[in-house]
């Protein structure tokens, strides 16, 4: 910020941005630095109109986001430990990350919620099955990925 009084501000802000080409690894995309202990919400999320809905709603909300495009990377990220809860896309891949995951030391401590398009009762089992402790349908709705994130940071172990 640069101030000078009869003349005006000028306000820079910069923002973390990933160049579309080959996967460098998983990126810090979003982060809410106003509230400095807010809990850390780690996205799994290939698709980008997704990825900005959920950055939306939990950054308004207060939350630190950061997102992962594969379950690979995800893994990547959970394996640092930073994260209170994360948001898994099931498919294939989420549901070897989240196992993966839960293998990792201390993984089995960190709530990972299902985000996904299906939601049959097999896929809410498989999720479950998987080591997921929440299970959210696309598309989310603001109020019910709140009140799922907070419910899972208040109680982590529930199911």
């Amino acid at each position: 910020m640069h101030s000078e009084p009869g003349v005006g501000s000028t306000f820079t802000i910069r923002v973390p941005v990933r160049v579309p080409g080959p996967s460098t690894g998983p990126q810090l995309v979003y982060s809410n630095t106003a509230r400095p202990t807010a809990a850390r919400v780690l996205v799994v999320e290939d698709n980008k109109i997704a990825q900005q809905v959920v950055s939306r709603i939990l950054l308004k909300a207060g939350y630190e986001v950061t997102f992962a495009d594969s379950g690979q990377e995800g893994i990547d990220w959970a394996a640092r430990g930073l994260f209170d809860v994360i948001l898994q896309m099931p498919g294939i891949d989420g549901l070897q990350a989240t196992r993966a995951i839960r293998q990792l030391p201390g993984g089995m401590r960190t709530p990972i919620i299902a985000l996904t398009a299906n939601s049959t009762d097999e896929d809410r089992e498989a999720c479950r099955s998987a080591g997921m402790r929440g299970f959210l349908a696309k598309p989310v709705h603001r109020d019910e990925l709140l009140a799922t994130v907070r419910s899972l940071l208040e109680n982590p172990t529930r199911i």
